[in-house]
């Protein structure tokens, strides 16, 4: 679950098991809490969510399933924005993914291979820099190790 305020309003995210998330407004010991919106998933695959990310200005919803694709929700239309394929990703599985604190549009995305990227979520696409470098960086025991 995860949690962003707008103003006076709180919202929380919620994962269910079968891939279905609530999005819940009035979320306070002071206003009934209500279901905003449900999205479910785009491919109707069922597949359960592993990681659910949101931006810090509480514009982005991101969520990796089970199966590996990720999508990406509009908070502020509550609309699915986009989704990613994992043959964008090189058919690498993703794992992990969050916003960038200093530009809440790029969303870094970490896959089980140790590769990572950078997707624009305002210009649907792989940054130009993480398509020009994420090749080269070297995957496997050595990033890992690196990281650490």
């Amino acid at each position: 679950a995860k949690k962003r305020e707008s103003g006076d309003t709180h919202y929380l995210a919620c994962a269910m098991q079968s891939g279905v998330i609530h999005v819940l407004s009035g979320f306070s010991l002071k206003v009934e809490t209500t279901i905003e919106k449900t999205f479910i998933d785009p491919n109707d695959s069922k597949s359960p969510v592993t990681s659910l990310q949101t931006s810090s200005d509480g514009n982005w919803l991101a969520c990796i399933r089970n199966g590996g694709d990720i999508s990406i929700y509009n908070l502020q239309t509550l609309e699915l924005h986009t989704q990613i394929p994992m043959a964008l990703l090189g058919n690498s599985k993703p794992c992990a993914c969050g916003f960038h604190k200093a530009d809440n549009n790029n969303l870094v995305i970490v896959c089980n291979d140790n590769r990572f990227y950078v997707y624009s979520v305002a210009e649907r696409q792989i940054s130009n820099w993480s398509a020009a470098n994420s090749e080269k960086i070297p995957a496997g025991e050595y990033l890992y190790r690196l990281l650490l």
